[in-house]
C-alpha cells in the first residue's frame, strides 16, 4: 500500500513540476567562467540607475542578469554616465553595456544587440496649457531638454523653430518645468512617468503622441562578436521563455497597465506551483481511495479483474514518466519526512556531490552548513507545524560531501505522503549568480569604503571583511611599493603564523614576484616549487599549502599587491577565487590611492596650516586696489597687527591701507606699483601702526599673482615684524659710535696722562725743593690739584673707554650700597629723599670697588640733576636669570645669572628721541657749564669693562630708571679688611727707568735719584735690553709699556729669558687690552697706573722691591 501511494505522488509530483517548468519558463543555467562587467547610466530610470541604497536597478539591469544567466555568463555593474561609458568600453573598463540609443557615430566604436521596443520621446507641458503633439508646436517656446541625453542631440542635429536650454539631469528638468520654469520640455516617456511618480509630480501633462522613437539595446565593444553572439543567444532564450515581456511588464507599467491576459498568467503561472501541488496530492488521496474501493468491488467482482490490471499498467507507467522527468529537470528535487530523505533526483544528488542512494534514506540535515543549520530546521518545524508568514524560497548555504561549500536556491512547499506530512524541496545550484553579485556587492562596497572611512587603516579592514565574504581570508595582507625608495611596506598584515615583516626591497618572494610581473599568481605547494627549481622565486617566510595574490595596479603601474593564503589543506584557492580577487583588486587599488591622495592632501593642509599658524608674521592674498582689501591673511596677523584676520578680510573693520603709517603710504605704494609693472617680486619695509596704536616696522616680501589672460588677479606675500631688528640695528650702531668715541677717548687720556705724569712728578720735586718758599708752594699747590682733576678727567674717558686697569674682587651689593649711601647722602640736598630696597640675598659679583662706587655715584648724581625740585631716589639690588629670548634683543647681554643694581628717580624724565644717545660721550641736555656729558658715559663703560649691560628706561614727567647687570661671581668669598698704607720710603738698590716720553723720563730718573736709588735710564726696550745684555745689574725694571721699536711685555720676556728673576715694574697711561693684564698677572709683574705722584711711585717701587719673587703682585 506505501509502495502505491509513493508511485502515485511521484506520478503526482512529475505533473505538476512538468506543469511548473512550462508555465515558469525555467532555464538551465551553464557555468559561467568569470564575470562580465557591464556598464550602466546611474540616472536612467526605469531603465537603469542606481536605486536609494547604490544599488544597480531598472529594466535593463534585470534583463541583463537574465540574458547573462541564459548565457552562462557571470554578470557584474559598473555604473557611468553619458559619453563616459563608452569611453569606458573602449579601453576595456567594462566588456559590454546594459543599455544605449543606436546612433550613427557610434556605429563604429560599438557593435550593437538585438534592439528592444524603442524608446518613445515624449513632449511634456504645465498642466493647464494646450497640449502638444509635434514639433511644430514648440514653435518660440524655451524647451527644457537633459544635457547629453538623446533628446539633446537629436534637437542638436535638426534646424527647428525653438529654443532648447539643456539642464543637468532630467530631475532637475522636471522640476525647473513644474516650478513654472521653460515652456515645455521633452523626455523619453517612461522616464518621465517613472520621475514625475517618484517626485510627486503632479501638475505636469505627457503628451499622447510621441514625437520620435530611438531604437535601443545593449552593445559590446565593436570587433567582440563572439561575447555579441552570445549576448544575443541570450536575449532570445529570456524572450522565448516570456522572461523578457515579465520584465518590460514589471517596469513599464505605468505605459502598459495591462493584467489577465494569457501572457501575464503564464507569466505568474509559477506561483501557482505549490497550490497545485497541493491539489494534486487531495487527488493522489483521491485516487488512493478509488483504489481501495475498486480491490472491494474486485473481491467481490472478479470480472473487474481485468480492469485493475490495466490501472495498474497504467500507475506503472505514470511511475516512470515521473522518473523519467524527474531526472531531466534542471533542478534537484528533494522530499523529506521525519528528517528522513525519501527521494532524491540525479540533479539534486550531483547539487549535493554525493550518490542519490547515499542520500535517499539518510538524515536531510549534513549537507546544510552550520550557519544555516537552524534558520533551516526551525523553518521547516514552523512549516509543519502550520506557521504562516514563512517564506517559500530562498538562498542557503551547503556543504557538499566533498567539503566544497556552495549557494542553493530552495523553494519549499507541503505534501500528504502515506497519509502523513511531508516537505518537497526544488533546490538550484545559484553559487556562480550568487558570486557574481557578491563581487559586484563587494566592488560597490569597496568604493563606499573609500569615502567613509577615517584613515587608510580603516580601508584595509575594510578591504579585509569584504574579501573574506567573498573567499576564506583568515589569513590577508596588503603591501605597498614605495618606488622612490625601493621599499616594499605591510601596513596590513593578518596572518595566524607569520608576524608583519618589516619595509623590504622586493626581492624573489611571492610578493615581490606579483610586484616584478604585475600579473595574479595562484601558488599552490607544487607551484610554488616549480617557481623556486626555475630561480623564479626563493623561499620567504613560513610555507604555505595556497598563497594567492594580485597586483594592485594605479594608472598602468603596480603599486602594491593584495593577498590571502593558507596553511591547511581545507583551505583551497581555485582559479574562480583569483578572478574574483582580480576584480576586487581593481577597486581595492583605486580605493586605496584615493584614500592615500586624501591623507597626503590632508596632511598637507594641516602642515601648511600648522606652518601658517606658527610663521613669525602674516601671510596674506589680496586685491590691487586703493585699499589692498584682503582675500585671505594667515592668523599670525593677531600678534603683527593687532587685528583678527576676519577685521582685515573684506576691510570689515579696516584695511590694510589704513594700518600702514600715513607718512610711509605713498612710498609702499610706488614700490609695488613699479615692482608690478616689471613683473618682478618686491621687497620693503615700512612701519605700520597696530590696532592698540603701538608703531612698529614690518618687511613685505610679496608678488603678483596673473591669469593666463595675463591680467592681475591678485598680490600674494609675506609680512614680518621688522621693529626687534631694527631696534638692534639702533642699538649696534650706538655701540659701535660709542666704541669708535671710546677709542678716541682712550687714546687722548693715554697721551694726557703722560703729561700730566711729569706735571705731578714735577710739581711735586718743585714742591720738595722750595719748601720754604711759601709764595712758591701756593702756586704749586694750584698747579698740583689742578693736575689731580685733569688725572680724574682721564680716568672718566678710560672708563667710558672701558681702559681703565681694574682691581676686581668679590663684592656683595647689598653691602656695598650700604656702606656707600652715607657718602651719598653728602651729594645728594635734604629735599631728595634716598630710599635703599635691598634683595635679601644677593649672588656675590667679582668687581673693582671704586669703580663701581663710581656708576652709583654718576647714577644718583644724575638723578639728583634731574629733581631740581625735590623727590625720591630708589636703590633695588636683585637676582636675575638672563634667557636666550631677552639675549636676542639686547646687544651685548649674554645669557646666565645676574646680580642688578636699579638706580630710580622721579624726575623730568628723558624725552623718547634722546634715549638712544643717552650713553654718547659729551652728549649732555644740562645747560652750559653744568656738566660734561661724560657721567652716563663713564658709567657704560666700567659697566661694559666688567662684562656687564646696563638698561634706561624712561617716562617724560615720571622719571627714569637704569638697571646696571652684572654677572654672578662664583663663590661668596669675601675679601679681608685693606691693610694700611706704610710710610714712603727709599733704597739704595739699582733701577733702570725704561721710558719714550723725555719729560716722564726725566721726572722718574730724578724722583727715584732723591729717593736714594741707583737711576739708570733707555728711550726704549731695545735700548734697555742692550744695556742688560752688556752686564748691567739692576733689581728692578721700571718700563713704560707702549713704546716704539719694542714695548714693555717684549722686553720682560726677552730679558727674563736670560735673567728669569728680574723684577719689573710696568707703568701706562691705559691698559691696552686684557692681554696686558693677563700678561702682567701672569708673568708676576707690578703695575703702576699713569698719571701718579712721587708717593705712589716710591711705594709701588719699594712693593716691588720687598715682595718675595714667588709672591704673587697686587694688580
Amino acid at each position: 500500500m506505501y509502495l502505491g501511494a509513493l508511485r502515485r505522488l511521484r506520478r503526482w509530483v512529475g505533473l505538476a513540476l512538468l506543469a511548473g517548468t512550462a508555465a515558469g519558463g525555467v532555464a538551465a543555467a551553464g557555468p559561467a567562467p568569470g564575470a562580465l562587467v557591464v556598464g550602466f547610466d546611474r540616472d536612467f530610470p526605469p531603465y537603469e540607475y542606481l536605486d536609494d541604497n547604490g544599488r544597480p536597478a531598472g529594466f535593463d539591469i534585470e534583463l541583463m542578469r537574465e540574458v547573462a544567466a541564459a548565457a552562462g555568463i557571470g554578470v557584474a555593474f559598473q555604473p557611468g554616465h553619458g559619453p563616459d561609458l563608452v569611453t569606458a568600453l573602449e579601453a576595456g573598463r567594462v566588456q559590454a553595456l546594459a543599455g544605449v540609443f543606436h546612433f550613427a557615430r557610434l556605429e563604429r566604436p560599438l557593435a550593437f544587440g538585438a534592439s528592444f521596443p524603442e524608446v518613445e520621446f515624449a513632449i511634456l507641458t504645465r498642466a493647464g496649457t494646450p497640449e502638444i503633439s509635434s514639433p511644430d508646436g514648440m514653435a518660440g517656446k524655451d524647451v527644457l531638454v537633459a544635457s547629453g541625453d538623446a533628446v539633446d542631440e537629436w534637437l542638436q542635429a535638426r534646424a527647428l523653430p525653438f529654443r532648447s536650454t539643456a539642464v543637468g539631469s532630467p530631475t532637475e528638468v522636471l522640476r525647473l518645468l513644474a516650478a513654472g520654469g521653460g515652456g515645455c520640455a521633452m523626455m523619453a516617456r517612461a522616464e518621465a512617468a517613472f520621475l514625475m511618480g517618484r517626485l510627486k509630480i503632479a501638475n505636469l501633462t505627457v503628451s499622447r503622441s510621441p514625437i520620435f522613437l530611438r531604437p535601443y539595446g545593449f552593445a559590446v565593444k565593436a570587433g567582440d562578436a563572439a561575447l555579441l553572439a552570445r549576448l544575443d543567444r541570450g536575449l532570445a532564450e529570456v524572450k522565448a521563455s516570456g522572461g523578457f515581456d515579465r520584465l518590460h511588464r514589471k517596469w513599464f507599467a505605468l505605459l502598459e497597465p495591462q493584467r489577465g491576459t494569457l501572457t501575464w498568467i503564464f507569466r505568474h503561472g509559477v506561483l501557482f506551483v505549490a497550490p497545485l501541488l497541493v491539489l494534486l496530492l487531495a487527488v493522489f488521496a483521491w485516487s488512493r481511495m478509488l483504489t481501495r474501493k475498486v480491490e472491494e468491488h474486485t473481491r467481490r467482482l472478479r470480472e473487474e479483474l481485468a480492469e485493475r490490471a490495466r490501472v495498474e499498467e497504467a500507475l506503472r507507467e505514470s511511475e516512470r514518466r515521473f522518473r523519467s522527468l524527474a531526472e531531466v529537470v534542471p533542478f534537484g528535487i528533494l522530499i523529506v519526512q521525519n528528517d528522513t530523505t525519501v527521494y532524491a533526483n540525479r540533479e539534486a544528488a550531483q547539487i549535493l556531490g554525493a550518490a542519490a542512494e547515499e542520500i535517499t534514506g539518510s538524515s536531510a540535515w549534513p549537507f546544510v552548513h552550520a550557519d544555516f543549520l537552524e534558520l533551516v530546521k526551525a523553518r521547516a518545524m514552523g512549516r509543519l507545524a502550520g506557521e504562516t508568514g514563512l517564506p517559500d524560497r530562498y538562498e542557503v548555504k551547503i556543504v557538499t560531501r566533498a567539503g566544497a561549500e556552495r549557494w542553493i536556491e530552495m523553494a519549499v512547499t507541503l505534501t500528504n505522503l502515506g497519509g502523513r506530512q511531508a516537505t518537497v524541496m526544488a533546490i538550484t545550484d545559484v553559487d556562480d549568480r550568487r558570486r557574481a553579485r557578491d563581487v559586484e556587492a563587494a566592488i560597490y562596497e569597496t568604493s563606499r569604503a573609500a569615502g567613509a572611512s577615517e584613515n587608510l587603516q580603516e580601508l584595509f579592514a575594510s578591504l579585509h571583511r569584504t574579501v573574506a565574504r567573498l573567499m576564506p581570508a583568515t589569513n590577508f595582507y596588503i603591501a605597498l611599493y614605495d618606488a622612490a625608495s625601493d621599499l616594499m611596506s605591510f601596513p596590513y598584515f593578518v596572518d595566524e603564523v607569520d608576524d608583519r615583516p618589516e619595509p623590504l626591497k622586493p626581492g624573489r618572494g611571492l610578493t615581490g614576484y606579483v610586484l616584478r610581473t604585475g600579473e595574479p599568481l595562484l601558488a599552490t605547494v607544487e607551484a610554488i616549487a616549480e617557481l623556486e627549481r626555475r630561480g623564479e622565486l626563493e623561499s620567504l617566510g613560513a610555507p604555505s599549502v595556497d598563497w594567492l595574490g594580485v597586483p594592485l595596479k594605479v594608472g598602468g603601474a603596480t603599486v602594491g599587491v593584495l593577498a590571502v593564503q593558507s596553511y591547511t589543506g581545507t583551505v583551497r584557492y581555485s582559479d574562480a577565487d583569483r578572478q574574483i580577487l582580480s576584480y576586487v583588486s581593481i577597486q581595492a587599488a583605486q580605493a586605496i590611492e584615493r584614500r592615500r591622495a586624501e591623507d597626503d592632501l590632508r596632511e598637507s593642509q594641516r602642515q601648511l596650516s600648522t606652518l601658517m599658524s606658527n610663521l613669525p608674521g602674516m601671510a596674506y592674498r589680496c586685491a590691487n586696489d586703493a585699499d589692498w582689501t584682503m582675500e585671505f591673511v594667515s592668523e599670525g596677523c593677531v600678534a603683527l597687527t593687532g587685528y583678527q584676520p576676519g577685521d582685515l578680510v573684506g576691510n570689515r573693520i579696516t584695511s590694510y591701507a589704513e594700518v600702514i603709517v600715513p607718512a610711509d603710504r605713498d612710498a609702499v605704494r610706488q614700490a609695488v606699483d613699479e615692482a608690478l609693472a616689471a613683473r618682478r617680486p618686491f621687497e620693503l619695509s615700512y612701519r605700520i601702526r597696530t590696532a592698540a596704536g603701538h608703531q612698529r616696522w614690518v618687511l613685505e616680501r610679496g608678488r603678483g599673482v596673473w591669469s593666463d589672460a595675463g591680467e592681475l588677479v591678485a598680490l600674494e606675500g609675506f609680512i614680518a615684524d621688522l621693529t626687534e631688528r631694527k631696534n638692534l640695528e639702533d642699538e649696534l650702531r650706538q655701540a659701535q659710535k660709542i666704541e669708535a668715541v671710546g677709542r678716541l677717548a682712550g687714546g687722548i687720556a693715554h697721551d694726557f696722562n703722560n703729561l700730566l705724569t711729569a706735571v705731578l712728578g714735577s710739581t711735586e720735586l718743585l714742591q720738595r725743593r722750595l719748601a720754604g718758599d711759601e709764595g712758591a708752594q701756593d702756586e704749586l699747590a694750584t698747579i698740583h690739584r689742578s693736575a689731580l682733576r685733569a688725572a680724574e678727567f682721564t680716568k672718566g674717558l678710560l672708563a667710558f673707554a672701558r681702559r681703565q686697569v681694574l682691581d676686581p674682587v668679590h663684592l656683595d651689593l647689598n653691602a656695598f650700597v650700604s656702606e656707600a649711601v652715607p657718602m651719598l647722602r653728602h651729594l645728594i640736598p635734604e629735599n631728595i629723599r634716598i630710599n635703599v630696597h635691598p634683595a635679601a640675598e644677593t649672588d656675590v659679583v667679582q668687581a673693582d670697588r671704586g669703580q663701581l662706587t663710581q656708576v652709583l655715584m654718576n647714577l644718583c648724581v644724575n638723578a639728583r640733576d634731574a629733581m631740581p625740585g625735590g623727590g625720591a631716589i630708589t636703590i633695588e639690588t636683585g637676582n636675575a636669570l638672563m634667557d636666550a629670548a631677552f639675549v636676542a634683543a639686547h646687544v651685548g647681554a649674554r645669557e646666565g645669572r645676574y646680580v642688578c643694581l636699579r638706580v630710580a628717580d622721579t624726575g623730568v624724565g628723558i624725552a623718547e628721541e634722546n634715549l638712544p644717545r643717552i650713553f654718547e660721550p659729551f652728549f649732555t641736555t644740562k645747560e652750559t657749564g653744568k656738566g660734561t656729558g661724560l657721567g652716563l658715559s663713564t658709567v657704560y663703560g666700567i659697566v661694559k669693562q666688567h662684562e656687564g649691560f646696563i638698561l634706561a628706561a624712561s617716562e617724560p614727567g615720571r622719571g627714569s630708571t637704569f638697571t646696571v647687570y652684572l654677572p654672578a661671581a662664583a663663590g661668596r668669598d669675601l675679601p679681608s679688611a685693606p691693610v694700611s698704607q706704610t710710610a714712603v720710603r727709599g733704597g739704595n738698590e739699582a733701577i733702570l727707568v725704561v721710558e719714550d716720553e723725555p719729560e716722564v723720563r726725566k721726572v722718574l730718573v730724578e724722583a727715584l735719584t732723591g729717593l736714594g736709588y741707583e737711576v739708570y735710564q733707555a728711550a726704549d726696550g731695545l735700548a734697555a735690553l742692550e744695556m742688560l745684555r752688556r752686564g748691567l745689574a739692576v733689581g728692578l725694571v721700571l718700563t713704560d709699556v707702549v713704546m716704539p721699536h719694542m714695548g714693555g711685555m717684549e722686553l720682560c720676556e726677552a730679558a727674563r729669558a736670560a735673567a728669569p728673576d728680574l723684577r719689573f715694574l710696568f707703568s701706562s697711561g691705559y691698559a691696552e687690552d686684557t692681554v696686558h693684564v693677563g700678561f702682567i698677572k701672569k708673568e708676576g709683574i707690578f703695575f703702576l697706573a699713569k698719571p701718579y705722584g712721587i708717593d705712589a711711585l716710591a711705594r709701588k717701587v719699594r712693593e716691588a722691591l720687598d715682595t718675595p719673587s714667588a709672591a704673587p703682585p697686587a694688580p
